[in-house]
């Protein structure tokens, strides 16, 4: 059996209070499954609280197969793209690279992209141990660093991107496998390269466990309280559409079409109620923009088992999220989420989610205001469609999606990278 290092320093972490495996956990999970060992490499930070687990930097063995470095750059940051990540990602490497020379050494390393700089840590590491690295890529950076950059610090930027890109090539240079969340990110990674791509090379979309949530009728009675208590009377005859994530500029810039079709149907069909779920930069600029309605409800940071009773009780979902090239060409977390709860879901993005939306017949793309309108309309005037429509969406997630689905193949697939590069060697 195989001692795996994974290397993502943002993910939740099971000593974490309602612990959701995110990407890295759930790989963690079918591995130690499967009988290897992992070494998850960590920030001290929780960065969904803001707060520090530990607050020192320090090894916490979980099971006889887990272990946990915890990293601790003594550094706070707001946003992920911001220079308060950067050097709390820098201190961190230092931190790594000194605390990797007092462990065993590993069979593989699975380092996540972003960032660059941890990659290129990771590809120096599998160098010295003279092991496969797998970088597995998730985001569009530098490139997206440049997008995002305005005024004064688009020079900045600039500087930035180009040290991220040249850490970037070293590390697809020296890498085994690249594992995209979708087939653009594979290509990124290639591209990066200058070469063409291998059977390493390939696809595991993020996925979403199904069962990670457990909602007891104690949870449960809760929920209804809690959403009784926001004018939603769950199972009452109230139509749900709904929204969770983050209410950032992303959203805001795509939010108008939403805004306008819940204007319509407020006078048309009232017992249609739009939920959306979360907080972010923009939260009180898209309050704002609902303020006269009284069919729109935003309750902020819901906790995950509300959320799940509300999916639940829910009948479609919005995706309304900017068309920024990484947004096009992936797959959100709350894209899974939805189509596991049966969720038809309506799309501002006409990338790879909305196109498969349209092609397993689970959603609809719209491009405007009316367009909204009209497809909602006729959805909500069809019972048989929803049924038709949720019923393809759970399909769909189950076939593609789900995690077990997801991560079984990705454990398989890097038992073929060691096992290739063990026979690669010994000729």
């Amino acid at each position: 059996m195989m001692n795996i290092w994974l290397i993502k320093l943002e993910e939740p972490v099971p000593q974490d209070a309602d612990y959701r495996p995110y990407r890295m956990g759930m790989l963690e999970r079918e591995l130690v499954a499967n009988g290897h060992s992992v070494v998850r490499w960590c920030s001290d930070l929780n960065h969904l609280t803001g707060l520090h687990r530990y607050g020192v930097t320090c090894s916490v063995k979980y099971s006889d197969r887990q272990q946990y470095e915890f990293i601790n750059s003594g550094v706070k940051y707001k946003s992920a793209i911001s220079v308060g990540r950067i050097i709390d990602n820098f201190l961190i490497k230092l931190k790594i690279r000194k605390r990797a020379k007092e462990l065993r050494a590993p069979d593989l390393i699975v380092c996540s992209m972003p960032t660059p700089a941890l990659c290129k840590l990771a590809a120096v590491l599998a160098r010295e141990y003279g092991i496969p690295l797998v970088l597995d890529c998730r985001d569009y950076w530098p490139e997206v660093i440049l997008a995002e950059a305005k005024g004064w610090k688009a020079l900045a930027a600039r500087l930035l991107a180009f040290k991220m890109r040249r850490d970037l090539i070293f590390a697809c240079k020296q890498s085994h496998s690249f594992i995209g969340i979708t087939d653009f990110f594979t290509r990124h990674l290639l591209k990066h390269a200058g070469r063409h791509p291998t059977r390493f090379d390939v696809v595991f979309p993020l996925g979403f466990d199904s069962t990670a949530i457990i909602c007891s009728e104690q949870n449960r009675q809760a929920a209804f309280g809690f959403w009784a208590a926001h004018g939603i009377a769950l199972g009452k005859g109230q139509r749900v559409v709904y929204f969770a994530g983050r209410l950032n500029r992303t959203v805001y810039d795509a939010i108008e079409p939403v805004v306008q079709a819940a204007q319509q149907l407020a006078e048309v069909n009232p017992d249609i109620v739009f939920v959306l779920c979360g907080s972010g930069s923009y939260q009180e600029a898209i309050k704002e923009r609902f303020s006269c309605l009284s069919n729109v409800i935003l309750p902020g940071e819901v906790d995950a088992t509300f959320l799940k009773v509300l999916r639940d009780y829910s009948v479609a979902a919005l995706q309304p999220i900017d068309r920024r090239i990484d947004y096009q060409n992936s797959y959100s977390n709350k894209f899974f989420e939805y189509l596991s709860s049966g969720l038809p879901i309506f799309s501002w993005l006409d990338g790879i989610s909305g196109q498969k939306l349209v092609a397993e017949k689970c959603g609809y793309i719209y491009n405007s205001s009316a367009e909204l309108i009209e497809k909602m309309s006729m959805f909500f005037d069809d019972d048989d469609l929803q049924v038709e429509m949720s019923s393809r969406a759970k399909k769909l997630f189950a076939r593609e999606f789900e995690a077990k689905t997801v991560y079984s193949g990705y454990a398989r697939h890097l038992d073929a990278v060691v096992e290739e590069s063990l026979s690669r060697t010994s000729n």
